[in-house]
């Protein structure tokens, strides 16, 4: 009998060795094409690539070698520490995901890593962004947990998370941002409160406000990671399309800018216009045709800030700018200080309770 070489399968982008491999294996190890979608940086898709071939050097899997004198979690658990404790059940991952869920992105919480994985593969299919952040929670997370055990200094789960926020991809090279979910207040339903941007942050809420006579009213406020007012304002408009009034209201900001603001970290931009939203995300991107519109909207001051973030909430977390919107169909204002006497109480009031609250 004549031994005759036989490839497992065509495929140019494989050696002979990676294709024996993989045949010798097994395919169903190697079902993680989908990682691909979440679009992760080449450091952190190596990073789970490793983790999803159980790969990382976990105390666990170093005691397992009879490398490490314990497999316990280094961050004091008091459980092994393992792939599943390290993307799951970690303490320390739970107050970076907490941070994160009080600045309004708010992460699965699977019980299993068969679960971890489903729910990843549903977010790169579904919301890539939310995903993209995920592995960066942990990526990061174990980064301070390798500080940690060598001795090195590491940062608080809010610089953790901030350090997160740091990697979405810069302005204009990012890709389209889904719509998040808001973390959960207590004693109201999901989605239903504003939440305080990421440390140096700013947050950005537009809204419009028509009438059956096209008369129009746009609103903007602006707020630092305290909650505190930067500056409201509200231009009255004719205008009679309630998707282009709201884009109008976001376009506002450019002409409140300051150049201190472009020092801050990022910018988030929120409205309750699930439409308009998409517009300002499909505007975003450097490679949509609406770039090329003479008269389309111009999103270009925008490209000053380190980090840009579009998303939609409920109409209950954007009173204030709503309160502006609707002010404004009586003239135009800027407000600065909610301590002046100009500014009417019930819109102090809006701002001091999601302040407070926040």
């Amino acid at each position: 009998m004549k031994d005759v070489p036989e490839l497992a399968r065509l495929n140019r982008g494989k050696s002979v060795t990676a294709l024996a491999y993989e045949a010798k294996i097994g395919e169903g190890n190697y079902n993680i094409g989908w990682l691909r979608l979440l679009r992760l940086h080449p450091r952190e898709r190596f990073f789970w690539w490793r983790m999803m071939r159980d790969a990382i050097p976990t105390n666990e899997w170093l005691a397992r070698r009879n490398l490490a004198d314990t497999d316990q979690c280094p961050w004091g658990c008091g459980m092994e520490e393992n792939r599943a404790h390290c993307t799951i059940h970690c303490m320390k991952l739970k107050q970076v995901t907490a941070c994160l869920a009080e600045w309004g992105f708010y992460m699965p919480e699977p019980n299993s890593f068969e679960d971890m994985i489903c729910s990843l593969k549903g977010l790169a299919r579904d919301n890539p962004s939310l995903g993209r952040i995920f592995c960066y929670t942990v990526y990061q997370t174990w980064r301070a947990r390798n500080a940690l055990k060598h001795g090195r200094s590491f940062g608080t789960p809010k610089v953790i998370a901030a350090t997160v926020l740091s990697q979405i991809p810069k302005s204009f090279c990012m890709p389209q941002m889904e719509q998040w979910c808001i973390n959960q207040p207590i004693g109201l339903p999901t989605n239903h409160l504003w939440c305080t941007p990421p440390p140096n942050w700013l947050k950005v809420n537009f809204d419009a406000a028509l009438t059956s006579s096209n008369r129009a009213g746009l609103g903007l406020v602006v707020r630092d990671d305290m909650g505190r007012l930067v500056v409201a304002s509200g231009r009255f408009i004719e205008h009679w399309d309630p998707i282009q009034a709201e884009l109008k209201a976001a376009l506002a900001f450019a002409e409140l800018i300051d150049d201190w603001m472009y020092d801050r970290e990022g910018l988030i931009v929120e409205g309750d216009s699930s439409e308009a939203v998409k517009w300002l995300q499909e505007i975003y991107q450097p490679a949509s045709g609406l770039h090329r519109m003479v008269d389309g909207p111009d999103l270009s001051f925008l490209s000053k800030f380190r980090q840009v973030i579009f998303q939609h909430i409920p109409r209950l977390s954007n009173r204030p700018a709503d309160f502006c919107a609707k002010h404004a169909l009586l003239g135009d204002f800027i407000w600065l200080d909610v301590t002046s006497s100009l500014i009417p109480l019930t819109f102090v009031e809006l701002v001091t309770e999601e302040s407070d609250r926040a």
